[in-house]
């Protein structure tokens, strides 16, 4: 699955605090459209896009909980330079 956030949509974060972070924060993204190209799933912010850093519901506790060695920073991998596999 692919997640495509436009830069109008991270300015609703202070990216610097979010990379700087540790343990990683949750995020919950509301508000995206769910497309499929071929065989992908593409998820794409839209201007309902809105961005939730540690929300504080059962939800992210539970994701911390599951995830207790997130103690790297948070990496943002540029469009133009997709993870390897």
């Amino acid at each position: 699955m692919r997640v495509c956030i436009y830069d109008e949509i991270l300015d609703q974060i202070q990216e610097h605090l979010l990379l700087a972070m540790i343990p990683r924060p949750v995020l919950v993204l509301a508000g995206m459209l769910v497309n499929r190209v071929g065989e992908d799933v593409v998820i794409t912010s839209c201007f309902a896009t809105n961005i939730y850093v540690n929300l504080e519901i059962q939800q992210t506790m539970i994701m911390q909980q599951r995830n207790p060695n997130m103690s790297q920073a948070v990496q943002l991998i540029p469009a133009n330079d997709p993870p390897a596999e």
